[in-house]
């Protein structure tokens, strides 16, 4: 887990005379949009043995951060189709090691954000931090042309975090090789 306060030295410079906690509050919201837009924090949710009578299974709340959706459910390493009514509650059907993985979002009260997010998409979230202040009327460090700038910049790190899920996560072409018809 990376502090907010690591991000600092990328976001005040920018924002002069921005009070500390305001500048982690954006931050802390800058990544909650990131995660909401792109689903970039994604982790297994629930991991259980299912009975084949068993079709609600109860979600525990996750220790790091909340619930935005259910991404994919697998019984023994097959997906199967799920039904996701209440935070809480999945419904699904099948006999084996069921795995359910959910899309993340830190919390409201979070100091901290997972390293995931840290890590390779440090540069999104301060980019949308500083979009955040910047646009703040009023203020000694408000840039209207600045903010638009930047909420470009962010918009950009939300669509290639987009297509990065799309592909897996992998830097090889998605490509297919032809088969011949005859």
């Amino acid at each position: 887990m990376a502090k907010l306060d690591e991000f600092l030295p990328d976001v005040l410079p920018e924002v002069p005379d921005c009070p500390v906690q305001i500048a982690e509050r954006a931050l802390l919201q800058s990544a909650r949009d990131f995660c909401m837009e792109t689903w970039a924090w994604e982790e297994p949710v629930l991991s259980k043995t299912a009975e084949p009578e068993e079709e609600a299974h109860e979600i525990p709340e996750p220790f790091d951060g909340e619930i935005i959706a259910i991404s994919s459910v697998e019984v023994d390493g097959h997906s199967v189709p799920f039904v996701w009514p209440l935070r809480d509650e999945l419904q699904a059907r099948g006999q084996g090691e069921l795995v359910a993985r959910g899309a993340l979002q830190p919390t409201l009260r979070d100091t901290d954000l997972p390293d995931v997010l840290a890590m390779h998409y440090s540069e999104a979230i301060t980019a949308g931090a500083k979009y955040r202040l910047m646009r703040m009327p009023g203020v000694a460090w408000s840039n209207p042309d600045m903010a638009m700038f930047y909420q470009r910049e962010f918009q950009q790190h939300v669509a290639r975090a987009r297509v990065e899920r799309a592909r897996h996560h992998t830097p090889e072409p998605q490509t297919v090789k032809p088969v011949r018809f005859v």
